[in-house]
């Protein structure tokens, strides 16, 4: 999910969804999925049957946004533009800190300045977004929540 509330955070809601699975013994084990938006492509991959290190990768036509950081620990990002120029961004400092406490602190600042209820509808639309596209994927590949293999027992 991480990876999706990343894109569909930059990129709002796609306009297709396909979810190509990997399955071992009718469980879910990693895919790809693509999202496509209008002039675009977002290719996310997720998989809990592989050690190999998150991170994440934007391209365009000037360069692109490299993180080795998966995606719910977004601390830092680098810049690198098609002219040579590249710039690391850190988004909270390098002390580390617990996990969610970026959001808990947007969130208390939101209560504190009376708008609480803009940002819980904010991040209700997102969420909902996500839902979506995870309802879309499984549709996509065909899979149900609801279905437990037979195999598992």
């Amino acid at each position: 999910i991480y990876n999706i509330a990343l894109a569909v955070g930059w990129f709002g809601r796609p306009g297709g969804v396909h979810y190509y699975p990997n399955m071992e013994r009718g469980v879910d084990i990693s895919g790809v999925l693509v999202l496509n938006y209008e002039g675009f492509q977002c290719v996310c991959i997720g998989a809990k049957d592989c050690g190999a290190p998150s991170g994440f990768q934007l391209q365009g036509e000037n360069g692109c946004i490299t993180s080795n950081v998966t995606p719910s620990l977004l601390t830092e990002f680098t810049l690198q533009l098609r002219e040579g120029r590249t710039e690391t961004v850190a988004l909270i400092g390098s002390d580390p800190i617990p996990r969610l406490q970026p959001e808990l602190a947007a969130i208390n600042g939101a209560l504190n300045a009376g708008e609480g209820l803009e940002l819980s509808q904010k991040m209700e639309e997102v969420t909902v977004q996500c839902a979506e596209v995870l309802e879309r994927a499984m549709a996509d590949a065909k899979l149900s929540s609801f279905e437990v293999p037979a195999q598992l027992f």
